[in-house]
């Protein structure tokens, strides 16, 4: 009943968006809260989930953000083709099809499930790049995409709400609740994936906060901002708080020293130092709790043996925990070594992450040299600029980036604010081209 009530009120809301944005506005908003509001699994092969810890579940399974990603993506195929961007990806499939083609990577259910995981980036990637296209030469697809990140920050926060009140609403495993306490997971799975989404969806929003002269401060964002903020503390997660935090005052020490751009400046930041001080406030307790980060500096040591071990071929994707955890009590409890770049390098083999993490590399060298600019496109750069340092924290304590629905709308992020103006050149566009679009959305947007 729940399954029907939730699909039915999807299509209307669908169609309404549809109404406003059009299709690629309506094919924005069902990915952004398919990955960060309804983030179900439809089915598996197993016919019914397995306990398994790792960046996807034990077998192969359909869940709501896959369908849709692949719905879209074929929508897109078909009216333009594929990006330029999408190439940088070509090294990293190159590198599973060997590895898979060989037998370095084990021929095992939970493998295969961790090879249609890290599917999903390039696929994220490509719709990321689609998406800026049509926000940056229609306001309205723009708009549409600050409702949507509104109205997701809403309802998680409404929700996260009742379950810090002691509501019982998508209770965690009767595990992790004993482990985390009051901290709340939204309609999430767990509360540092709800931190790392309300981080990615406020980085996706910046730009359209932003124009040629700097920061467009209004209620809105200011609204965005108490949203993200709220459910951050909710949460209980340090690096992400923290990391949200530095988005947001780096994003604005980014902007161009124009006039209006300083006094801009100086209003945020006095907003943010408050912030900032009320986030240490909430914090406080947790540093006493934990102040060393649990077990993280042996499950790193663990970790680095094991990729000393198999620096080259790795243990296959989605295949840490299984393998590592033969001849360790700890992660064979579930704990694998909580940092993306060491588990990315443990599983893929070093050669393997190294292509994982290329087009990540070069969208960020091609925001740093575009972000001293003052052009629409740069405005987009300091955005993407100012969440790495977010990314690179939260990578480093913690694998989550690499898991079920968080990887994916990361790269959605790096596509939406790296790559889009790839799509300006040699494409007609519905209203405009060129930089006259680029200049028409500058005005337009204004009204967000």
């Amino acid at each position: 009943m729940t399954v029907l009530l939730v699909t039915t009120l999807a299509m209307v809301g669908v169609l309404i968006v549809a109404h406003f944005g059009g299709t690629l506005g309506a094919s924005i908003v069902v990915l952004l809260f398919t990955l960060s509001a309804y983030p179900k699994t439809l089915t598996s092969v197993a016919g019914s989930p397995i306990p398994h810890v790792g960046i996807a579940a034990a077998t192969p399974s359909l869940t709501t953000y896959s369908l849709a990603l692949v719905v879209i993506i074929v929508g897109l195929f078909l009216r333009h083709g594929i990006p330029r961007s999408l190439w940088l990806w070509a090294p990293f499939s190159l590198w599973c099809c060997v590895a898979l083609t060989t037998g370095w990577w084990p021929n095992t259910d939970e493998a295969w499930a961790g090879i249609f995981q890290l599917a999903l980036a390039p696929l994220a990637w490509w719709v990321g790049c689609e998406a800026a296209t049509g926000a940056r030469n229609q306001p309205r697809i723009a708009r549409v995409v600050v409702y949507a990140i509104l109205a997701i920050l809403i309802i998680q926060l409404a929700v996260a709400s009742l379950q810090a009140s002691g509501i019982a609403i998508n209770p965690m495993p009767p595990a992790n609740e004993a482990l985390l306490g009051n901290r709340s997971n939204g309609t999430l799975s767990h509360p540092n994936d709800l931190g790392k989404i309300v981080l990615l969806l406020t980085a996706v929003s910046l730009p359209l906060f932003a124009d040629r002269d700097g920061i467009r401060v209004s209620r809105r964002f200011f609204l965005l901002l108490i949203l993200s903020f709220a459910i951050l503390v909710l949460t209980g997660g340090r690096a992400v708080l923290i990391g949200s935090a530095a988005t947001i005052i780096l994003w604005f020490l980014l902007q161009p020293n124009t006039r209006a751009g300083m006094n801009r400046k100086f209003v945020v930041i006095g907003f943010s130092s408050v912030g900032a001080l009320l986030v240490w406030m909430a914090l406080a307790a947790r540093f006493d709790e934990d102040p060393t980060g649990g077990a993280r500096n042996q499950l790193s040591a663990l970790a680095l043996q094991q990729i000393s071990m198999r620096p080259f071929i790795g243990t296959g994707p989605n295949s840490y925990v299984s393998i590592v955890g033969q001849f360790d009590p700890l992660t064979a409890s579930g704990v694998p070594v909580h940092s993306s770049f060491l588990l990315a390098a443990a599983e893929l083999g070093i050669p393997g992450a190294i292509a994982f993490a290329l087009p990540f590399a070069v969208a960020v060298l091609r925001a740093l040299r575009k972000t001293p600019g003052r052009t629409s496109v740069s405005a987009w750069s300091r955005s993407l600029i100012a969440v790495i340092p977010a990314c690179v924290l939260i990578g480093a304590t913690g694998w989550g980036l690499l898991g079920s629905y968080v990887l994916p709308l990361l790269s959605f992020m790096f596509g939406w604010l790296a790559f889009g103006e790839d799509h300006l050149v040699g494409r007609r566009l519905p209203h405009h081209s060129g930089p006259r679009a680029t200049r028409h959305f500058v005005s337009r947007s204004r009204g967000l």
